[in-house]
């Protein structure tokens, strides 16, 4: 199970934030192990007692990163999948 943090597309407004994951497959970047981490990093961004009040579900990126909105092509080889949380503080 390999799947990262993208710290720097990661963000807190507030008691608000976004955490963004990226992974090989659809289900690990939803899984409750990534939710898991989603939950510390929330904390670590300096949110208290976080929860996740959402997700935007897996969507493909390419090697910059980017969304890879044209589904009517194959998909390339080693593509990555991202899914955004949103948490939010529980105070």
């Amino acid at each position: 199970m390999q799947f990262r943090i993208v710290d720097d597309a990661c963000s807190v407004t507030g008691t608000q934030g976004t955490v963004i994951v990226e992974g090989a497959d659809v289900e690990l970047v939803g899984s409750t192990a990534v939710k898991q981490e989603v939950l510390k990093k929330a904390t670590a961004l300096g949110l208290s007692r976080p929860g996740i009040s959402g997700q935007g579900g897996a969507y493909p990126v390419d090697d910059a990163g980017k969304e890879i909105t044209d589904m009517s092509r194959e998909l390339p080889g080693g593509v990555q999948y991202r899914n955004d949380f949103q948490v939010t503080s529980g105070i």
